[in-house]
């Protein structure tokens, strides 16, 4: 007879062989993975860095020419904040939060390893266009009109230089491809943590007893899930202007490049604090350790944290205080600009006042979080100088910028960052990094932050731009130009120590042992480095650091209500995990997971394939056929992921729920799917609402249109009749009707009448259909082509995105009505369908705000 321990390992072991490799699904498999390859991606930002400040050294040098030196920027930029600090943090959130919540796994393992497989795929397209010279070349901001088509087009000539063959544009369709493919990685982590925090927290974690990292990881989802909808949308916007002819940022048709910034920066500023929040998390939880005693002022912490999470979102114009933007308007983001230094500042105080409380330990992790607090302060200091638009007119686009962000970037995240590589990669690897070198890599990393970017301030005041790959001699920049680049090689040589120091730790470093440095979170309850399953039993909490405040974290017969199981062994050989409720964390069921599996990887595969058409690769009318070739294999893949497995269809309600055990939830507000299919509803609208922007946008900007043979101001343009209301109306009043029989049908089948789903199921898509064809005849029947000018532009990918969606509907719905026939569904077992109603709601409701929009508000004013 096995032991319990045995058949947890059983039932959570990995594949062997490379196929297992690929098929890995366990968080901390993944979380490793994005780990490692963003460091691989700081290396190669880090080089470009080391390029562009030999180039800057002296005055007049030739060693990297101007076409590859705009591609080096570009690059350094986006690798920096797409693919190595995000990815990065995300990885650790993902690694560490399930241990520190004690969950076994996250909520959605496999579309946990589909996130990875794109951010991987996203990434390594982004540096093969680099490397065969067709990196972006636009500023990894890419601001049209630069980065349209008439300014960089996808064919354009080549440049030979002593660094080897740039193409100046291509560049351009990579990076928007690329950076999509990223954001939908991002978005993936963000959901996944958010439910996995919601649901997976062991029995008795109440909301105000997670670690702050945890909260900090936690904000920073939530603001993924808002922010980075905007540069998808915005990202295909100009993908659709270069490889189509839309006209959404050509102003001589009426559109508009500052809707680009102002999309672009509302996810941009954001995402700066997307970078600092979970950074932020690791020094809160490294300087807790150093100093033996719980963080000082953990609810203001916490509080300070949702806040910057909130405030954040009002600080995007910072970014455009010279675009012309009204004096009125502009104070009120100088407002908030200086606003967001409270909730930072309660953050840094009480990490002070921690160590002063504290029996303080200093090792190589504390020393980073010290020096994070010295170089933020200062990068703050600089930023509430620039939140002065006065200020900022005199520094915009100069070194004194370059100066602040690399301050607010260095202390906030790089230095936090590696503070929790020195902290938790004992965790991990289960071996010792050396103090030694770790002091050494930070002395070198702190002092030559400092000197690399502190002369920049000066160079700004001095009047150098950003981003010229030279200067004349006459302009006096040489001497602190020169004191920067030593500086970078400081850093440089600070970040080769590390990369020893682990090589070293691999080779022959010391056991780490359970907890090197007296942790108080569950991470360090558990050996080093973590079986696959993680707690051979669920702990449970009573104190927001439970090794140090509790006598135990095992469950004992009066915490776990009469008759529920523990889940101390593995049921049926399953992998399993509580779930439990949002605000106490009371047990309320059993969360099944899935196994190891391939299909994560193909779909990103497919995803790819659909992508890789709009890149410039052969001619774009052989490229679109990828188009279906991609989508015929990310449905065949999505019906294979969510089809059940028939001896689980048996024994889901049966064998499963066994007397004297939790249930297993399945529907409702209790289940993982419906907290999942909420957040993909919240992406959705954020897109939504950014096209609806965009479209007000275009519109008040109309006056500013060039009065031509071409072109007329108006709304819609003079030549083009007002939207016609009749087949519009029809196609949506056939898709609100769908929803009653979608409604009725989860409501019958909740009640156990398993018939009645399969017929509603079969008049909504039937409806939904008629609502296409209805659709299709209105928008072939159109006076005007898609890319005559921004309102066309902006009116058809409204409607395109109404009928992708319906479109979408018709295709998850017929898999599920199969199964509806079949008998699957029943009063216990039928998350799928109510998932279903779920995301038709939100359709037919997008149709409203299109409606409206598109055919209701030209008529109102």
């Amino acid at each position: 007879m096995s032991t319990p321990t045995e058949r947890l390992t059983e039932a959570w072991k990995r594949p062997p062989g490379f196929v297992g490799w690929m098929s890995a699904t366990n968080h901390r498999a993944v979380g490793v993975r994005y780990i490692a390859t963003s460091l691989v991606f700081f290396v190669l930002a880090g080089i470009l860095a080391l390029l562009m400040r030999i180039q800057l050294a002296q005055p007049g040098l030739d060693i990297v020419p101007a076409e590859a030196f705009n591609q080096f920027f570009t690059m350094h930029g986006a690798v920096m904040m797409f693919l190595f600090a995000i990815p990065f943090l995300e990885g650790l959130g993902i690694y560490f939060v399930p241990l520190m919540i004690g969950a076994r796994d996250m909520a959605f393992p496999r579309l946990n390893a589909f996130g990875y497989w794109i951010y991987a795929i996203g990434g390594t397209i982004l540096f093969l266009a680099f490397f065969s010279g067709r990196g972006p070349d636009a500023g990894w901001f890419n601001y049209p009109p630069l980065s349209g088509a008439g300014y960089s087009p996808s064919a354009t000539d080549v440049s030979m230089t002593g660094l080897g063959e740039f193409q100046v544009g291509r560049g351009i369709d990579f990076y928007l491809i690329a950076v999509t493919m990223l954001e939908v990685a991002a978005l993936v982590a963000a959901v996944e943590l958010i439910v996995t925090m919601f649901k997976f927290r062991a029995p008795g974690m109440s909301l105000n007893r997670m670690p702050l990292f945890c909260w900090s990881s936690l904000v920073t989802a939530f603001m993924i899930i808002i922010a980075m909808p905007a540069l998808m949308t915005v990202s295909v916007m100009l993908e659709l202007d270069r490889k189509f002819g839309t006209t959404f940022f050509d102003h001589a048709a009426g559109g508009s490049a500052l809707l680009w910034q102002h999309l672009f920066w509302f996810f941009g500023h954001p995402d700066v604090y997307i970078m600092l929040l979970p950074a932020f998390g690791a020094v809160s939880t490294v300087i807790a350790v150093a100093a033996a005693r719980p963080m000082s002022g953990y609810l203001l912490v916490a509080m300070a944290t949702v806040a910057i999470g909130i405030l954040s979102f009002g600080l995007w114009v910072h970014h455009m205080y010279a675009v012309g933007i009204a004096l009125m308007g502009l104070s009120f983001f100088a407002a908030a600009s200086m606003m967001i230094t409270i909730p930072s500042g309660i953050t840094i105080f009480a990490w002070i006042s921690t160590i002063w409380r504290g029996t303080l330990k200093i090792n190589t992790a504390f020393l980073f979080c010290a020096g994070t607090i010295v170089v933020f302060v200062l990068g703050g200091i600089t930023g509430v100088m620039v939140a002065s638009p006065v200020f900022d007119w005199q520094v915009h686009d100069t070194y004194f910028v370059v100066a602040h962000f690399h301050y607010v970037i260095i202390g906030g995240v790089i230095l936090p960052i590696f503070a929790g590589l020195y902290h938790w990669l004992p965790k991990i690897t289960g071996k010792l990094l050396s103090e030694s070198l770790g002091r050494l890599c930070f002395w070198l990393t702190f002092i030559g932050a400092n000197v690399t970017f502190f002369p920049m301030h000066q160079l700004g005041f001095d009047g150098m731009p950003r981003r010229v790959y030279t200067y004349l001699p006459e302009q006096g920049l040489g001497d602190l130009n020169f004191i920067a680049t030593v500086g970078a090689f400081m850093m440089g040589a600070g970040a080769l120590v590390f990369f020893v120091d682990a090589a070293r730790m691999f080779w022959k470093g010391k056991p780490a042992g359970l907890d090197p440095w007296n942790g108080g979170t569950l991470e360090w309850a558990i050996p080093s480095p973590p079986p696959d399953y993680n707690f051979a039993t669920i702990p449970i909490v009573r104190s927001r650091y439970p090794l140090w405040q509790q006598e135990s974290t095992e469950p004992a017969a009066d915490r776990v209500p009469e008759g529920w199981r523990s889940f101390s062994d593995s049921l049926n050989g399953e992998r399993t995990t509580y779930q439990t409720t949002l605000l106490e964390a009371k047990p309320e069921g059993r969360a099944f997971l899935p196994a190891p599996t391939l299909l994560p990887f193909w779909m990103a595969v497919a995803v790819t394939v659909i992508f890789a058409a709009f890149l410039p690769l052969v001619g774009f009318d052989t490229e679109l056929i990828l188009i279906p070739v991609g989508l015929i294999l990310l449905y065949i893949c999505a019906i294979i992921w969510n089809w059940p497995e028939e001896p689980f269809a048996r024994s889901e309600v049966t064998d499963r729920e066994s007397p004297g055990s939790l249930p297993h939830i399945t529907t409702g507000r209790f289940s993982t799917i419906w907290w999942g299919m909420i957040w993909l509803i919240v992406i959705e609208a954020v897109v939504l609402g950014c096209l609806t922007f965009a479209y007000f946008y275009l519109r008040i900007s109309v006056p500013s249109w060039p009065v031509d043979d071409a072109v007329l101001p108006g709304w819609p343009p003079e030549g083009i009749p007002d939207p016609p209301l009749m087949l519009p109306a029809i196609a949506g009043g056939l898709m609100l009707l769908s929803v009653v029989p979608i409604w009725w049908g989860v409501r019958s089948v909740s009640q156990g009448n398993r018939s009645m789903l399969f017929y509603s199921l079969l008049g909504g898509i039937g409806l939904a259909i008629g609502s296409l064809i209805v659709s299709t005849i209105h928008y072939t029947d159109r006076p005007f082509i898609w890319t005559e000018n921004a309102y066309t532009s902006i009116v058809t990918t409204l409607g395109g995105f109404h009928v992708l969606h319906v479109a979408a509907l018709i295709l998850i719905a017929v898999p599920m009505t199969l199964l509806a026939w079949r008998g699957y569904y029943d009063e216990k077992r039928f998350i799928g369908v109510q998932a279903l109603s779920m995301y038709w709601y939100f359709v037919v409701a997008a149709w409203v705000v299109y409606f409206v929009t598109v055919y209701i508000t030209p008529n109102m004013f």
